[in-house]
């Protein structure tokens, strides 16, 4: 993982936040705003603190070193305790992705989570470069890494047909004494177990 932002950074980023939110809006004057711009600032406000949010959290996480028992006991005795440990860590896993070469214009929350999952690591900065700007929903971007990943397998399978062969040879002679139906079962069950695996 990549170390964020030390304090003087996380006052810039403060700065920022500041600089950022449209200053003249208000409760008082919300309703000056159109709707577009509501919704705007609301998003923009959004993904601000979320960021925010994720570079305290690292900032916090790095004083701990690699050391997940001691940050989590200390996370237990404060109020941070009350997010669950998962949007904790989505929160590091957003700002360690998003900084100021990657800025987050046009990119909903969801697909910014969905762009910086760890899972996602190896496409990530592909994937990023065809979406920033772009409002593209979580579904299509799901889409974009789903087929990103089957491209780069349908590929590896190819020149593994050797591979390939030889695993359906083993498992050929794995099932060799059971009937149709019974070898059918298994596949099946393989089939699943490499699913849930995926």
């Amino acid at each position: 993982m990549v170390a964020i932002k030390r304090s003087k950074d996380v006052e810039a980023l403060k700065q920022q936040f500041i600089n950022n939110v449209d200053v003249g809006t208000s409760l008082n004057n919300l309703t000056e705003l159109s709707n577009d711009q509501l919704v705007d600032q609301f998003v923009s406000i959004s993904q601000q603190a979320a960021l925010f949010q994720g570079r305290i959290l690292s900032e916090l996480r790095t004083r701990f070193g690699n050391d997940d028992r001691k940050f989590g006991e200390y996370i237990s005795t404060t109020i941070l305790s009350d997010i669950a440990s998962h949007t904790r860590t989505r929160l590091i896993n957003l700002a360690v992705f998003f900084d100021a070469d990657r800025p987050m214009d046009g990119i909903s929350l969801s697909v910014a989570y969905e762009i910086s999952a760890p899972k996602n690591a190896s496409k990530a900065i592909d994937i990023y470069s065809k979406v920033v700007g772009k409002k593209i929903s979580v579904a299509d971007v799901r889409n974009m890494f789903k087929k990103s990943e089957s491209n780069s397998y349908s590929g590896k399978v190819k020149s593994d047909a050797g591979v390939r062969n030889g695993v359906k040879k083993k498992i050929t002679s794995l099932i060799v004494g059971f009937d149709n139906k019974e070898k059918i079962s298994i596949l099946k069950e393989l089939i699943n177990e490499i699913k849930e695996a995926q």
